[in-house]
């Protein structure tokens, strides 16, 4: 497999090139070793930051305020960054298991890669496992099995999921991923809304994204303004694309290519352009072709719709782009920069998930979470794409 990863908005190399090099080798790793189960993948990561906005007063005119949070329990103060202790005797995480299984697994799969050592890492792996166990197929969501039903409490639900993962057909014994109560104290993580199913302070939370949204406009009107900026940026991106699409086919392997935010809009309006296609199958010497477009937490839809694109037409509903021969489209419910496109983009197979994250740290956590990868692998290998 080769891969082709176009990065979103506000992604810079700077002033931390360290730092941003981390983050890839990061998204690669977890590529690697969740989805591909495998070492041996090929990675293209065209950078495009550098064309993008930068404020010149490093975004001055962001208010800052106190701090004030919206808990499970009410409105109530708190210090930056501090969290109350959760307690299993309610029934949040039970609400949450019925209402959607798989953000709950997310959730306690997120609270145990919190810590970053290797039982914690091969916990949060035989949660996202169990989830992609359970997957539905049909899209959206994790079946919720039924003995979920039979708990009363959160207590009860976390012992029911031991009991559930201890037997997990083909898994380790949880004995050798450390016994105890690692389930309980995850739980109490994610009750306490130090992450995942509940947002914490919601002021801080919301000034948080604020510089990610006007880093998102900045990029967002960069690109849409016809000139030398949105040209080099295509260009870097296509570079890419010609390099990979040769490598696949000289290793006879698949083509994948991965646009995140507004990496995926830049991708689409490329894919959609016949002239630059054309260019990129003269360079690679056949038609170009990418066996599997994944578009993630994407403003898409929503620009199509809006007819902001060179190729759109208003009342015309587009289909898939020729030289692409599967799009799979993913959104998080969390993640407010993300949108849907079925009804709006024809030939596209949508699916949600739910990272774990709460709404500031949504739009950029699906790839290092084990369960969007571990279901995407499941999905990938039912359609034939690996093996």
């Amino acid at each position: 497999m080769k891969v082709v990863f176009v990065h979103g908005v506000a992604n810079r190399r700077e002033p931390d090139p360290e730092a941003f090099q981390k983050a890839i080798d990061a998204r690669h790793r977890s590529f690697s070793e969740w989805c591909f189960e495998r070492e041996d993948i090929g990675y293209f990561d065209p950078y495009w930051g550098d064309l993008g906005a930068h404020p010149d007063k490093d975004l001055a005119s962001i208010p800052r305020g106190p701090t004030v949070a919206l808990g499970l329990e009410g409105l109530r103060v708190v210090s930056p960054g501090g969290s109350e202790e959760g307690s299993l005797d309610n029934r949040v995480l039970l609400e949450a298991a019925k209402d959607d299984f798989g953000a709950f697994l997310t959730a306690l799969a997120a609270a145990e890669m919190e810590s970053g050592d290797a039982n914690s890492l091969a916990r949060a792996d035989l949660l996202a496992r169990y989830a992609a166990d359970l997957d539905d197929e049909g899209g959206d969501r994790v079946e919720t099995p039924n003995w979920v039903a039979s708990a009363s409490n959160d207590a009860e639900l976390l012992k029911r999921l031991q009991e559930e993962l201890d037997g997990f057909s083909g898994m380790e014994s949880l004995a050798t991923l450390g016994l105890g109560d690692w389930l309980k104290k995850a739980g109490k993580k994610v009750v306490s809304g130090a992450l995942g199913l509940v947002d914490g302070p919601a002021e801080r939370l919301a000034r948080a994204a604020t510089p990610h949204i006007a880093r998102f406009f900045g990029d967002v009107f960069i690109y849409l303004k016809n000139g030398a900026r949105r040209a080099d940026i295509r260009q870097r991106i296509t570079d890419d694309l010609t390099t990979a699409a040769r490598a696949s086919i000289e290793d006879g392997q698949k083509l994948m290519v991965v646009g995140h935010s507004m990496g995926a809009i830049i991708l689409y309006d490329i894919l959609s352009d016949q002239q630059i296609v054309d260019q990129l199958s003269e360079e690679v010497g056949t038609p170009f072709a990418i066996d599997l477009l994944l578009t993630v937490g994407t403003q898409v839809g929503v620009f199509e719709e809006l007819d902001l694109f060179a190729h759109s037409k208003p009342g015309v509903t587009p289909g898939r782009p020729p030289c692409v021969g599967t799009w799979w489209h993913v959104y998080n419910q969390m993640d407010v920069l993300s949108f849907g496109v079925a009804g709006v983009i024809e030939g596209v197979q949508q699916f949600s998930v739910d990272t774990g994250a709460n709404i500031v740290d949504a739009h950029g956590a699906y790839f290092t979470s084990p369960v969007f990868h571990r279901r995407l692998r499941k999905r990938m290998k039912n359609a034939g794409l690996i093996v």
